[in-house]
């Protein structure tokens, strides 16, 4: 009888560790993919002219975002630092930044003379 007992003790044990692991296995496995797949892979510095200055709106204020044109006629946006004003039909040197998951984001650097 008291084998019986015990074994129902340890099967309930090892069940109650298999639920305590899966409920923080499963979270950390996906927030460790998601670091992993948006983790930038490659970064190049492409030339385009600016078109037109936006903005996105957030809690801390807006953020200034450039609509700039590249080689192809592909206008895309890109982040514009404070320190850098806004001059349209200039060119601008950018970033892009590639992630695992084919995202791509844009970063202005300077104005090319």
């Amino acid at each position: 009888m008291k084998q019986d007992i015990k074994d129902k003790l340890d099967k309930e044990v090892l069940k109650n560790k298999i639920k305590f692991f899966s409920i923080f296995a499963v979270p950390t496995l996906i927030i460790v993919f998601s670091f992993i797949a948006l983790f930038p892979i490659s970064s190049t510095n492409i030339e385009g002219s600016a078109f037109k200055l936006t903005a996105q709106q957030t809690d801390n204020g807006n953020i200034p975002i450039m609509l700039v044109k590249i080689q192809n006629n592909e206008i895309i946006k890109a982040s514009l630092p404070v320190k850098l004003e806004y001059m349209q039909g200039k060119k601008v040197e950018l970033t892009k930044t590639k992630t695992l998951i084919g995202s791509a984001t844009y970063k202005v650097i300077r104005y090319v003379e």
